[in-house]
């Protein structure tokens, strides 16, 4: 379990992509919580690591500290020069991984169990994330299961990728690919159409 504490800003999405990929599962802490209502959430959730966000809300998660006991890891970005040593900065976790390729996912479903960036804050995460050196290869995106949807999803998402310079859009699934690559899709995933439904979990 990853905490995330912090306001609506790119590190906060950009942590939440990194986790759900690294099949973690985030715990959002509203940014203005209250230390005894912060403690009760992250203590019930087991987190493990905390991802804090500016230098008010890393005051109150250290006002806390003492009660959270399975909180083992504690990573800190924009928070100022005054980080305690025992805090991980977002800044140097994310240069490590420089060079690494990543995509941005944009959320045109709000589904709950979709993660990705409204379209409006898809330019800013692709800036922060090349400033921390990685290389935004492309943005991918999953339409809603219409026809009307998809052809929004893919058109925007196309858009997208135009103004930002980036050739590759990840779009398209095994019921919509060919709408997708209407829209200029370089890369689909069309796993069920190749094997069948899943089974299990």
């Amino acid at each position: 379990r990853v905490g995330l504490f912090a306001t609506n800003r790119p590190e906060w999405h950009t942590a939440d992509f990194a986790a759900t990929g690294a099949g973690g599962i985030t715990v959002p802490v509203y940014f203005n919580e209250s230390p005894d209502r912060m403690t009760y959430i992250l203590n019930h959730a087991g987190a493990k690591v905390v991802v804090v966000c500016g230098a008010p809300q890393l005051q109150k998660l250290l006002a806390c500290r003492s009660r959270l006991p399975e909180l083992e890891h504690i990573i800190v970005a924009d928070a100022g020069d005054d980080v305690p040593t025992e805090c991980l900065r977002y800044e140097t976790l994310i240069a490590s991984a420089g060079g690494a390729v990543v995509y941005v996912q944009v959320d045109r479903t709000a589904a709950p169990t979709r993660n990705g960036a409204a379209p409006r804050d898809v330019a800013g995460l692709v800036k922060r994330a090349r400033e921390y050196g990685l290389d935004v290869r492309g943005l991918m995106t999953v339409a809603p299961n219409n026809i009307r949807g998809a052809r929004e999803a893919f058109h925007t998402t196309s858009d997208l990728a135009d103004e930002l310079g980036l050739v590759e859009r990840s779009m398209g699934m095994s019921d919509d690919l060919e709408i997708a690559c209407e829209f200029g899709s370089t890369e689909v995933r069309v796993g069920r159409a190749l094997f069948g439904p899943r089974t299990g979990t």
